[in-house]
C-alpha cells in the first residue's frame, strides 16, 4: 500500500519561524522547502489532520496552511485549506465509503477544474447502465460540483494530489 500525508505552509515568515511552526504541531515532520511552501511529511498513519492545531498554525502565521493525503491501495484521498485560520475548503473520498465521497466543504478551488475533464466524463458515459445516469452524469459534469455521496468523478488519489502540488508549487 503506498500512502503519502504531508502538509504545506506558504512562507510568509523566514523559512527559519516557518520551519518552526511546522515542528511545533508536529514534531516528527521531514521537513521540506520549496520556493513558496514548507512541507511537513508525515508516516503513513498519521492520516487524519489535527485540524484545530493546523487552522492555529494558519492563524498564528496569517497564511495558507494545505493538507494532503492519499492511499493507492484504499483509493482515498484528502484535501484540507485553511487561510488565515479560516477552513477554505475540506475534501475527502473513500475515508468512511469506500468510493464516495465522504465530506465536500467550502468554495471549489481553481484547481478542482482537473475533476471534470473530458475522458473523465467518457469513462463514466461508458458505464453508465442507463440513459437516465448519462444524463445526470452530464449535468455533473456541466455543472462541476462535487456532491458528498456521489461516487464521480473519481479523484484518483494520487493524481489529486500531484494537481494540487503543481497547482500551488510543491512536490513529493
Amino acid at each position: 500500500m503506498s500512502t503519502f500525508n504531508a502538509f504545506y505552509v506558504r512562507r510568509k515568515a523566514t523559512a527559519k519561524v516557518t520551519r518552526s511552526a511546522v515542528l511545533s504541531v508536529y514534531p516528527n515532520a521531514r521537513v521540506e522547502i520549496f520556493d513558496n511552501f514548507i512541507g511537513g511529511l508525515l508516516s503513513g498513519d498519521e492520516l487524519e489532520p489535527q485540524e484545530q492545531k493546523l487552522s492555529a498554525l494558519s492563524a498564528r502565521l496569517e497564511t495558507d496552511v494545505i493538507w494532503v493525503t492519499f492511499q493507492t491501495t484504499a483509493g482515498s484521498f484528502a484535501y484540507h485549506h485553511w487561510h488565515s485560520g479560516t477552513h477554505q475548503r475540506a475534501l475527502t473520498y473513500g475515508y468512511i465509503k469506500e468510493g464516495r465521497w465522504d465530506r465536500v466543504e467550502g468554495v471549489a478551488e481553481p484547481w478542482e477544474d482537473f475533476f471534470w475533464d473530458k475522458e473523465s466524463l467518457e469513462r463514466c458515459l461508458e458505464l453508465a447502465k442507463s440513459d437516465a445516469e448519462r444524463k445526470k452524469l452530464k449535468k455533473l459534469w456541466s455543472d462541476g460540483v462535487l456532491i458528498k455521496g456521489s461516487e464521480v468523478p473519481y479523484p484518483g488519489s494520487d493524481l489529486a494530489v500531484e494537481t494540487i502540488m503543481e497547482h500551488y508549487g510543491f512536490g513529493y
